[in-house]
């Protein structure tokens, strides 16, 4: 099947219309783009998958359901949404999500054995959880957040000795 010129498996352009279809009244065509132009949702496609969605600003207030199709998702974007709970990403390939300026509370539902970056800067977070269970990880972001440093120190400074670049 193509999509605006690229090969893309029909499961996954099904979940690009239920996407569009729920979040929108635009159709897929419109919802999304190839190219990043911050005004549509913007996603990136590679040997027929979608390997970056951006769902930027779209008034989320969970994970998309939809993403669970994406096999091959490399990186996410959610910043500048509604959501509070990180749920739902099993998605084997993803190695970066970028869930800023959202209302989560936690990092506890964090999982992904391929992921190595995470932005989570302004949210509500208050502790940084144990991640040795994220072992690619070498970049967290997790500034402007009200942090209890005493309850995170241990995990951040387990993260810092295995050379993963910290911000706070």
């Amino acid at each position: 099947m193509k999509f605006k010129g690229k090969d893309l498996v029909q499961e996954e352009y099904e979940a690009l219309i239920e996407i569009a279809a729920k979040h929108s009244k635009r159709k897929v065509e419109q919802y999304f783009s190839v190219t990043n132009s911050r005004r549509n949702s913007y996603i990136e496609i590679s040997n027929g998958h979608v390997t970056r969605i951006d769902l930027d600003r779209q008034g989320f207030y969970s994970i998309p359901e939809e993403l669970k199709v994406f096999q091959k998702l490399q990186v996410l974007c959610l910043e500048y949404n509604n959501i509070s709970r990180i749920e739902g990403l099993q998605n084997p390939e993803l190695e970066e999500i970028v869930i800023g300026w959202n209302r989560l509370k936690s990092m506890d539902d964090i999982v992904g054995r391929n992921l190595q970056t995470v932005h989570l800067g302004n949210n509500r977070i208050t502790e940084v959880p144990d991640l040795s269970h994220l072992p690619k990880l070498n970049f967290l972001n997790v500034t402007y957040n009200p942090l209890d440093l005493e309850k995170s120190q241990k995990n951040l400074d387990y993260l810092i000795e295995k050379g993963a670049r910290v911000y706070v």
